[in-house]
């Protein structure tokens, strides 16, 4: 029997492509979810968005949404694994990519890669594909959650352009994790892939109402990147009060 208090498991097998969708001309999202296999909310947010963006018209003088949205599962194996509170299979797939680490793995002949740098390598190589590809900026939004009741939050760089997306979300902003954590994806994102990076964590891993903050929080950086003209009318419920109830008394800090 399925609790109706649980999130559910992503509808598998999964791939690394969730959705790859094109409009009008601008710039590119990336999101990904499951980076974490415990972890399936952005998962579901992200094919939630990517279904409602395939029922805009593309095409025309004003396009209704613009740009390349991609959506890509993080560690693969780990949410394809029997077991759904398990995090990863060997490591972790969020301290692993940094220049060493992914130098490390491509040294190795593929038999002797552990599960989580063949992941690396996949992820990284995608990421990199997509951004050479961009005539325009590409933005990644990393969809994360915790174990722990907490109210939503964003965090990234302590860049102005990371400040100002993640003001736009209206969620708490905690800025320099990087400095304390080694390897996280985000980091090497900005750093090595030259994208702006912001990670969202929408509330607690088995919460079905972190999908919903997740699509709020992928519809308000569309908007913010100047893909949709409204995320409201796209997502079609009001995202700014959905994130404000997610961040609850520290909305905006």
């Amino acid at each position: 029997m399925t609790d109706p208090d649980r999130l559910p498991a992503p509808r598998g097998p999964l791939t690394r492509t969730i959705a790859d969708l094109r409009g009008g001309d601008g710039p590119t999202l990336i999101c990904t979810g499951g980076v974490h296999g415990n972890e399936p909310a952005g998962i579901h947010a992200a094919r939630e968005v990517a279904r409602k963006l395939q029922t805009l018209s593309p095409s025309g003088s004003d396009p209704a949404w613009r740009g390349r949205f991609v959506a890509m599962v993080g560690n693969v194996a780990a949410c394809n694994a029997a077991d759904p509170t398990l995090r990863y299979i060997e490591h972790d797939l969020n301290r692993l990519a940094t220049p060493e680490e992914i130098d490390r793995a491509r040294a190795l002949p593929p038999v002797e890669r552990h599960a989580e740098q063949q992941e690396l390598l996949e992820l990284i190589d995608a990421l990199r594909a997509i951004a050479g590809d961009a005539p325009h900026a590409s933005t990644l939004l990393d969809l994360h959650t915790v174990s722990s009741p907490s109210p939503a939050f964003a965090y990234g760089e302590d860049s102005l352009p990371a400040r100002r997306l993640g003001r736009a979300l209206g969620l708490p902003l905690v800025l320099g994790f990087e400095e304390e954590l080694s390897g996280l994806l985000a980091d090497y994102a900005t750093s090595e892939l030259g994208m702006l990076s912001l990670v969202v964590e929408a509330g607690t891993h088995s919460d079905p109402e972190s999908v919903s903050v997740h699509e709020a929080a992928i519809w308000t950086v569309l908007e913010a990147q100047g893909m949709v003209n409204s995320a409201s009318d796209a997502a079609r419920f009001d995202v700014a009060q959905r994130l404000r109830a997610a961040a609850g008394r520290k909305a905006g800090r």
